[in-house]
């Protein structure tokens, strides 16, 4: 007989975080009527405009208030520091605006997609939680959406899963067309030893190819903000789409294979794993958390559902997406030639 999962004393499996950079499902108290304050969800989305924008601005300003901020602790002047800061900023802020605009667009996309087709299986769903992180080289560590992990079936567990890297990959390749339209070709003496490298996805050669032409030898993509928001999508939607542990494409994997997901997983790990060998432990955060997490699934209420011939397409177009989203590096720091 089927259980009302809101009804006081019925027994509930954990709730589910969905993170683009980290969703974990973990044991949980049962959700309770209450809502989150909407009051919590705008100051969070508003200090992640904010923490978006100077880290952007204070990249295309420049940095120079740091080297500031040593002679302060050596006795120099604080007023430097203060003064080049803001100049920074002040330099930097129609870059910064432009970066966040973009960046929060996609990300917003991509949580919207996980809450609506939550909403349309009669999940329970919260609105995004923003999480501002003022630091380089991104400005935020994505946002999370807090939702029963009391799943119908497969299919609802695959929409779920999938509507978020669908509606985030729609926004997100508009934006890196148009932003490399406004990149160009910098010979690569012209760009500084230290500086941070971007690893191209397939889909940002394809791109940089029909709109810019054949890169010359000896000459790199010098992106500006719009297309290092496309960027970031790309990335964040590639990650995500990684078939493991709680990730959507963990999600995806279990509605498709079910208990044979794991054995999906486990091979995805080593070949990670020897792909780091090779290419550096970009990935090697996101995947100690995917293993602490665990890299097995749990069942939804009914696994007996079938996904049908359309959901398996659209499987098929995830993986994809993944393939023209994914790099083996997707950051290093430039050395020079």
């Amino acid at each position: 007989m089927p259980v009302d999962p809101w009804t006081p004393g019925a027994l509930r499996p954990p709730s589910s975080s969905y993170h683009p950079l980290d969703r974990t499902w973990t044991e949980a108290a049962p959700p309770r009527r209450t809502r989150s304050p909407l009051r919590l969800h705008l100051m969070l989305f508003a200090l992640t405009v904010l923490s978006t924008w100077m880290v952007q601005a204070l990249g295309t300003g420049g940095w120079s208030w740091i080297y500031a901020f040593y002679y302060v602790g050596q006795g120099g002047d604080a007023g430097l520091m203060v003064v080049r800061f803001f100049d920074a900023l002040a330099k930097g802020a129609s870059a910064g605006f432009e970066y966040s605009f973009w960046l929060l667009f996609i990300l917003t996309s991509h949580e919207f997609g996980h809450y609506f087709a939550a909403k349309a299986h009669r999940v329970k769903a919260t609105l995004p939680y923003f999480i501002p992180l003022p630091l380089p080289p991104l400005g935020t560590m994505g946002a999370v959406i807090r939702m029963s992990a009391y799943i119908p079936n497969r299919r609802a567990l695959f929409d779920i899963a999938v509507a978020g890297p669908l509606a985030g990959i729609v926004v997100a390749l508009p934006v890196a067309w148009f932003g490399i339209r406004q990149a160009v070709h910098a010979p690569v003496q012209a760009l500084a030893g230290g500086s941070l490298y971007f690893g191209d996805p397939l889909i940002f050669r394809i791109f940089e190819y029909f709109t810019l032409g054949p890169r010359p030898e000896g000459y790199e993509l010098l992106i500006g903000p719009m297309a290092f928001a496309g960027w970031v999508g790309c990335f964040v939607t590639a990650l995500n789409l990684l078939p493991i542990s709680q990730l959507d494409g963990g999600h995806i994997s279990y509605a498709v294979f079910g208990s044979w997901s794991r054995k999906v997983a486990t091979a995805v790990f080593v070949g990670m794993g020897v792909m780091m060998l090779f290419n550096g432990p970009s990935y090697i955060l996101i995947l100690a958390l995917a293993w602490f997490a665990g890299i097995g699934h749990p069942p939804t209420m009914d696994d007996s559902v079938k996904l049908g011939p359309k959901r398996v397409a659209l499987a098929w177009l995830a993986l994809v997406i993944f393939i023209l989203c994914f790099t083996p590096t997707p950051m290093a720091e430039w050395q020079g030639q």
